[in-house]
């Protein structure tokens, strides 16, 4: 679970940090960005047939106990549903991925650059 757990805190740092990328381009705050990012998934799915809803999570991200509130979300994920935190770390590395896509497709950062923060970025979180 150690690594695991590792896997999913990154993941959940790198997704952070390109919110605060995406939200700073479009002159929002980050809860003002996930908030349209909510808005946008429940007009993409109005019925919840999407049951893993990351907002919570990404939320806790911007908590002044970021850390400790994520990884109380993964814990009690991965005590209650193993394949769920497992789909966790995965839905992550789908909205990573297009973040990354549009930072390059809004001019705000290629996908070189961003990959180059991120890199980092996660060598200075898990060096810390």
């Amino acid at each position: 679970m150690d690594n695991g757990l590792l896997l999913a805190t990154c993941s959940a740092v790198a997704s952070s940090g390109l919110t605060l990328m995406l939200a700073e381009h479009r002159g929002q705050t980050p809860e003002q960005f996930l908030d349209r990012f909510a808005e946008v998934q429940r007009e993409l799915d109005p019925e919840g047939a999407d049951e893993l809803d990351l907002t919570p999570l990404m939320r806790s991200l911007f908590l002044d106990d970021r850390m400790e509130s994520s990884v109380q979300i993964f814990a009690k994920t991965w005590a209650e549903d193993q394949a769920k935190f497992l789909d966790m770390i995965l839905e992550l590395g789908s909205y990573a991925a297009t973040c990354i896509e549009f930072l390059d497709a809004l001019k705000a950062s290629t996908v070189e650059e961003t990959l180059d923060d991120l890199d980092a970025m996660l060598r200075q979180f898990v060096g810390a």
